[in-house]
């Protein structure tokens, strides 16, 4: 029976279970492409997809999802984008789920008028001369999503740019969080190591700011003995990387781990002593993967990580290699600082859970399809 575990007495509850057995009768159709929902490939997008399709599953809804596979590379993405609007265009359904601005391209030049969009970020209206035909095309579709019937913004400090930046009236977009498995990502008892660890995990770019964190980490060495860097992720700039490499006084102190498993990351978050997201683009899930476990976190204050983070953890100025470095000898050189940090960090991570996001994303199911 659905939802048996919790109170029948409970008057939200009650309004929760009425909700998904309301929608259990309609035809619910979620566009993934070109993203795929997957803990595995290590990008939020498809985490937030495959959370939101299991969630939807669990309060006993059958929705239909194109997710035609991971895209390799431009040539790839355009034949299965073609194939993506002759599947879209024979679809019929009561309401229509795209999971970012780029599944929402199709959707809307289909005309599939019952719609909600999911925008995650607007980086390409300030990031477009880095990028610029990816740029492009991503401003493109967040111009057709802001078409949308509603519209769900991860923060909001993503509502404020679409409403400033997109003119998208404010009344249409509604935030819903990211949210945090805490099954998985939960805190233990620390153990006693040599060295004291940096940890990063997400893309190696310039973008995500690993340039800035490697001359943060000159910095640090200079300061405290016995300290590490391990950086965790996929190698998206060769050139970076070779950077690191060839650096004889902190080649043998960073460790590249490639990409990690997302059922190994709670080992790699619960054994560092600080967990550095010094990316130009805003939050990350691993930031909050990490806060669950009670890392420390150590964050550029940029987009919306300040809305995340609240006061659970260190915030710098974005780019500053030199405050960087501050922020993380202030943190590692005092255990005081280190377990108070971790403490806020657990607690502030309550407020996200996967669960929350799907409730909150099923009441605005509901009121779309009761306003028609």
């Amino acid at each position: 029976m659905l939802l048996q575990f919790q109170k029948l007495t409970d008057e939200a509850t009650i309004v929760e279970i009425e909700t998904a057995s309301n929608l259990q009768r309609k035809r619910i159709c979620v566009f993934c492409f070109p993203n795929y929902p997957s803990k595995e490939t290590g990008r939020g997008i498809d985490k937030y997809s495959y959370e939101l399709l299991k969630g939807l599953k669990q309060y006993g809804l059958s929705p239909m999802s194109l997710k035609d596979g991971v895209v390799k590379n431009p040539l790839q993405y355009m034949v299965k984008d073609t194939c993506a609007f002759a599947t879209v265009l024979r679809i019929e359904a009561d309401l229509y789920h795209a999971v970012s601005e780029l599944a929402a391209k199709n959707m809307i030049l289909t005309k599939k008028t019952l719609s909600i969009t999911t925008i995650h970020d607007v980086l390409a209206l300030y990031f477009h001369p880095t990028a610029p035909a990816k740029y492009w095309y991503q401003k493109s579709c967040l111009k057709l999503a802001s078409k949308s019937k509603m519209l769900i913004a991860t923060s909001e400090t993503t509502r404020n740019l679409l409403t400033n930046l997109l003119k998208v009236p404010a009344e249409k977009v509604r935030v819903v969080y990211y949210g945090i498995d805490h099954q998985m990502f939960k805190p233990t008892p620390k153990i006693e190591k040599e060295k004291k660890t940096i940890l990063y995990v997400g893309s190696l770019t310039r973008l995500k700011g690993v340039h800035v964190l490697i001359e943060a980490f000159k910095l640090v060495q200079k300061e405290l003995k016995n300290v590490e860097l391990k950086i965790g992720g996929k190698c998206k700039d060769n050139v970076l990387i070779q950077e690191v490499l060839h650096q004889p006084k902190i080649k043998t102190h960073v460790k590249l781990l490639g990409f990690i498993k997302d059922e190994e990351l709670p080992k790699y978050y619960r054994s560092s002593d600080v967990f550095v997201w010094p990316a130009y683009s805003g939050i990350s899930l691993s930031v909050l993967d990490a806060m669950a476990c009670g890392t420390p976190v150590v964050v550029n204050n940029a987009f919306d990580t300040p809305e995340y983070i609240g006061e659970a953890g260190v915030l710098v100025e974005t780019g500053d290699a030199h405050k960087l470095a501050e922020a993380l000898i202030y943190v590692l050189g005092n255990e005081d600082v280190e377990r108070a940090y971790s403490q806020k960090a657990i607690k502030r991570a309550e407020f996200f859970s996967w669960e929350k996001m799907v409730k909150e994303t099923l009441d605005l199911y509901a009121d779309v399809l009761n306003k028609g």
